[in-house]
């Protein structure tokens, strides 16, 4: 009976380890948050060409609507990453895909 502690001492160490328990999870989510606020997610958008002329040309360019899709496409990307910098734009070697982005690199080109 020597070993055990009495029950008044054995309450108020368990009460000081959970009341250090909070405060050392709230001193560990403040030292950490800048951390975790400089690594912002990425952002990966996929699209797909706009709609390309009809010509049975190998490598036909954008349509009317292609280009206006285009257009819309870049405000529509404009919105997404309005906290999150576009950081590279992609496209394959084709017309219709470079046409698709073209209006998105221009706008990035400017700012």
């Amino acid at each position: 009976m020597a070993d055990t502690l009495p029950a008044a001492q054995a309450t108020c160490s368990y009460t000081v380890g959970m009341t250090s328990r909070p405060l050392a999870a709230i001193l560990l989510t403040l030292f950490l948050l800048p951390v975790v606020l400089a690594a912002a997610p990425d952002l990966v958008i996929l699209l797909r060409h706009a709609e390309k002329e009809a010509m049975a040309a190998e490598n036909p360019h954008l349509n009317t609507a292609g280009r206006e899709r285009a257009a819309a496409l870049k405000n529509v990307v404009e919105a997404l990453t309005t906290k999150i910098p576009v950081r590279a734009i992609f496209t394959t070697e084709f017309l219709r895909t470079r046409e698709t982005a073209a209006p998105r690199i221009a706008h990035q080109s400017r700012t």
